[in-house]
């Protein structure tokens, strides 16, 4: 999988389509609250969308045709007010950075299981 391809899709989930030819179609998402649905996860990746602009830098990424774990900080820049955003309370033009650690399991360069952790950077 070309993760800089896949990173560019996920700063622009305007295009579903582009974002969707990196996941396998049954891939299992998992996160804090627990297995979500490739639909739920898009979703959800539009909320937080939502008024704000997100931009996602690797920090470090290691893997294999197999496995992909990366450091990242995703930034979340405000264009409007967001006081319910996922991420916490935001007012325009305020930001706010979160560190996150992603492990993608790939089956034939595509991602079958994402499961992440994340905290404020």
């Amino acid at each position: 999988m070309d993760y800089e391809a896949y990173l560019s899709s996920f700063n622009s989930i305007e295009d579903k389509a582009t974002l969707l030819e990196h996941y396998a179609p049954d891939a299992r998402i998992e996160g804090a609250n627990g297995l979500t649905s490739l639909d739920d996860f898009l979703d959800q990746l539009r909320n937080v969308r939502d008024g704000v602009r997100v931009t996602a830098v690797p920090i470090t990424v290691l893997g294999d045709e197999n496995r992909i774990m990366a450091e990242l900080d995703i930034t979340y820049l405000a264009e409007r007010d967001r006081p319910d955003h996922p991420m916490g309370p935001l007012r325009a033009g305020e930001s706010v950075t979160m560190r996150f650690f992603s492990s993608y399991d790939l089956e034939d360069g595509r991602i079958a299981r994402f499961s992440r952790a994340f905290w404020r950077a």
